[in-house]
Formats: structure tokens, sequence, C-alpha cells
């Protein structure tokens, strides 16, 4: 549950409290450290049974658990695939049935069992929520060939079990769900539910929000109009294709000018110095995790050789009222991703009323293209070029326009309130 995770967490914060308003309480089973403090401050039941430090994610204390815990539960929803939470609630539900089965068989058979005698509860149905982790990219990405070695190895052991016994697949767009069916040839659910995704009101802007954003990224001039990336800075996010387009776009000055790199070794608050520019340029501000990280070498070196290194801005993570402030203030928000299966942060961005400049590798990227709330091109640099290059000459009158749109479609289609009714229509169908 650290927030750091990105989307699912978010997402899971999002949902329960809608889900409380439905009739329906939450607890979520996770394998942090039960010291950590989002565990405490998250408002929300949380049972940490961890630490663990494997690439498995394996902790013996989860399987007792769940077989302890399982049957108090109405049903179980497991939030991605790869990690041995999915297969310790496989494991345990199986478990749970076949001792369910033979206490029946018991019962029927016993002269002696007292006709008021109680059977145990029944299993719960399990869910299964990917979050886009049964997206081909996954599996054909060059730069993830081990990756992929090992989770060919894990379906075909055991994840594949966990998806055909699912009580169903739950996705959170129409493009992720058939996206997942291109993976894995013995690809074989009971049922696939698309059931949406979405995020709560944004709190009202406040000045309190921009002082904020401005204390994180103090060498953004004050004024000054800006794109806005947030997210982990991780080779998925495309981020290095972001930074190369700018460049391309808006870094056309004399050599020498605007090319230096100052800050923490490691990364942390606002990392990079860049004085403010005389004037008031488009400026980009990456606010997310990840500079320590050997990626994140190769975006300080990317930044260096753009020869706009003081236009670029990296306020380290935004929380609260700086995250906020950062996209109330922005002029459009940016994603370059070469795979999201929704974007948690461009489905805040909306709304907040900000246009949304989006690879076509976002799953929805569709509304966002036919709602008029943002444009759309390749994962390329000269898709990620031409995307700048078309906002850059965009009246300020279709901007407006596009920010009415960007509100309109988050309203109709990504808040969280419609989300969390088609999840309680599929916890509660019966079963197939």
């Amino acid at each position: 549950m650290n927030p750091i995770a990105g989307g699912p967490v978010h997402g899971i914060r999002n949902t329960t409290p809608e889900l409380a308003h439905r009739g329906w309480s939450s607890e979520a089973v996770t394998l942090d450290a039960p010291h950590e403090p989002w565990i405490h401050d998250s408002g929300l039941i949380i049972h940490a049974l961890g630490p663990c430090s494997s690439p498995l994610r394996f902790a013996p204390t989860m399987l007792p658990w769940m077989e302890r815990h399982l049957q108090e539960f109405d049903a179980v929803i497991i939030h991605g695939l790869w990690l041995w939470p999915s297969i310790a609630t496989w494991i345990a539900t199986r478990s749970l049935g076949t001792k369910a089965k033979r206490l029946a068989i018991s019962s029927d058979s016993s002269l002696a069992l007292s006709p008021v005698s109680r059977l145990p509860a029944p299993t719960p149905p399990y869910f299964v929520m990917p979050h886009g982790m049964l997206d081909p990219w996954f599996q054909r990405d060059k730069s993830r060939r081990w990756k992929a070695l090992r989770n060919s190895l894990y379906w075909h052991l055991i994840e594949k079990k966990v998806i055909r016994d699912a009580s169903g697949i739950l996705f959170t767009c129409e493009q992720e769900l058939q996206l997942a069916r291109s993976s894995f040839g013995d690809y074989r659910p009971r049922r696939e539910i698309n059931v949406g995704y979405g995020v709560s009101h944004p709190p009202a802007h406040s000045d309190a929000m921009d002082r904020a954003f401005q204390e994180t990224c103090p060498h953004l001039a004050k004024g000054q109009p800006y794109l806005l990336y947030l997210g982990r800075i991780h080779p998925k996010k495309g981020v290095d294709l972001l930074i190369r387009a700018y460049a391309k776009v808006f870094g056309n000055r004399p050599k020498g000018e605007g090319n230096r790199v100052e800050g923490s070794e490691k990364g942390a608050g606002p990392t990079f110095r860049f004085p403010a520019p005389n004037s008031h340029p488009l400026a980009l501000v990456i606010a997310g995790p990840g500079l320590d990280t050997s990626y994140g070498v190769e975006i300080r070196r990317v930044v260096h050789e753009s020869r706009c290194g003081d236009l670029i801005h990296f306020p380290g993570m935004l929380t609260g009222n700086a995250k906020w402030g950062a996209f109330f203030g922005c002029d459009a928000f940016v994603l370059g991703s070469h795979q999201e299966n929704f974007g948690m942060a461009v489905a805040e961005a909306l709304s907040c009323g900000k246009p949304v400049l989006i690879s076509n590798q976002v799953n929805i990227c569709t509304e966002v293209e036919t709602s008029g709330a943002g444009y759309v091109k390749p994962d390329t640099l000269d898709g990620m070029a031409e995307l700048l290059r078309e906002w850059k000459m965009t009246p300020i009158t279709a901007q407006r326009r596009m920010e009415s749109s960007a509100h309109q479609l988050f309203k109709t289609k990504l808040h969280v309130e419609a989300a969390a009714e088609n999840l309680v229509s599929a916890l509660e169908m019966p079963a197939p």
C-alpha cells in the first residue's frame, strides 16, 4: 500500500469509501512491514504481513493468514499478478474448498453428527484485477526479455490456474480486456468484466496548493507556463522520449545556453537547480520518484544533452497540496507511456479540467481523443514531438475548449462512482 507503488494503490484508496457507501466494507492484506507509516495513516483496515524482499514477494505469514481468515469475507479481489499474494490466495481457496467438501461428505454419512452442527462457512469467490499485467507489451518488449521468460514460467506453473479458477477477471477499460486475450494462448477465464476505473473529485483549488507546489519547485518562475508529467521515472513511462521530444520542439536555442545541470547526487527534493529564464517559455515539470535508479542516471544525461536543462524541473514525488497545485497550475498533462492500462494521473489531470497529451498506448486514449480532451500520438520520438508541436500550435481559445471537454470526460466516464457501481455488480453476480 506504499503510495510510491502508483495507480493500483491509489485506485484501492479511491474505491474503498465508494464501496462503503454501497454497503461493502473493505480490508486490505499487504506484504508491507507493519511499522510503515502508510499502514497507520491511510484510514483503511490493513493487515501488514511483511516485510518481504524476494522477487516473488514471498512471505511465509501470508498463506496461514489466508487459511485462517478467508472465510470471514464475502469476496476477495487479487490486485496484480506474478507475485506470491495471487498464488497464496489460490492455494488457500483450493485448500479451504477441499476441506469443506470433505466435511460435507462426512456430515452426510455420519449418524452421530448432531442436526444442529455447523458446517464451515463457504469459501468466498475470488476475483483478479490484473491492472494491465496481462498486457502483451510485458511479454514482447525487448528490454524485458528475462522478465518475460520468468512470467511465462510462472504462467504455465500456476498463474493460468489462478486466472482459470477466479470467479471473474476485472478490467479497468475495454482496451485492457481485449489486450489481455493476446498474451498467452491458454488464457481461459470463466468471465471477463470491464468494471472501469476512476478517481474522486479533486479538492477545491486554493492558494495553499499553489504555494506548496512553488516550494517544491522553486526554480520554476512564478507565472511561467509548464507541461506536467507526474508518475514514476521508469522506462515504461517513456520519460526519455518525452525529454528528447521536448528538446526538439522547445530547445532551439544557441549552443551552450541552458545546458547547466546542478543538484543533489540522488535527486531528492528539488533535484535540478535551474535558473529561471528571463522570458517565460513553456517549461516541463517531471514529478515523481526514480531519479536515484539507473534509468534516472540516463535521464540526467538526456537532460544535460538537451540544451534546455534550465526549462526542465524535477521536484521529486508530489503529494497532497503540492500535487494538486501542480495539476491546477499546469497548461496540460503529458504522458508518453509505452504501456498504461488506465492512467490514474491522466484521470486526475482531467478531473482538474486539464487537457492531456498522451501516447496511443494509454488504454483510455480513445476516450480522450473522441471527447476532444487532448491529443494522442504514437509512443515514439517522432510521435511525442508531434504531440508537443500540435499543442504548441493550438490557439488559446481551442485550449480553453479542451479544458471544458477534459472536465466533462472526467464527470461522465472517469469518476470513481461509476467504477464502484460496476464493481459491486460484479461482486454480486451469481457464480459462473
